[in-house]
């Protein structure tokens, strides 16, 4: 009989144990799924406030475009001003317009026209390239998260 009971309590014991090691290798498990979440999150917010800095600096860019833009406006105004001005100073200077002066005229309005077409070829290349900057920036955050989850 006392054999039986050190056989019983054996067992008992190899339970208890085979349950500790159990409980063990499952919170090992849990600790080591809660450090791999925590640094997915990490690395996705590592990701996100990298974009948002690369969105400011777009932001600043797209600033700095509509400056020049705004700038390129008035030197565009201030040209059909000076345009005008010659054109208004030449008419009264010469009460009939010869070939010469009309000439002049129309050289000064081919002038007006390509420097308002310029501007607008000017704005349209801004806006797609600040598009395109837009996409890029997009597309390198992407290849960067996914480089860093290889």
């Amino acid at each position: 009989m006392y054999g039986l009971f050190c056989i019983w309590l054996g067992q008992d014991y190899v339970k208890k144990d085979w349950a500790l090691s159990e409980a063990k290798r499952i919170q090992a498990e849990t600790v080591a799924a809660l450090k791999a979440s925590e640094d997915a999150r990490k690395k996705e917010q590592a990701a996100i406030d990298k974009h948002a800095q690369k969105q400011k600096e777009l932001i600043n860019e797209k600033e700095n475009t509509k400056l020049a833009a705004a700038n390129a406006d008035n030197e565009l105004n201030r040209l059909r001003q000076t345009i005008t001005s010659l054109k208004r100073q030449q008419s009264t200077t010469t009460t009939s317009l010869s070939a010469s002066n009309e000439a002049t005229t129309q050289s000064w309005d081919l002038l007006q026209q390509c420097a308002e077409r310029y501007t607008k070829m000017g704005k349209i290349s801004d806006e797609q390239r600040d598009e395109l900057a837009e996409w890029q920036v997009y597309g390198q955050v992407i290849d960067e998260f996914r480089e860093s989850n290889k």
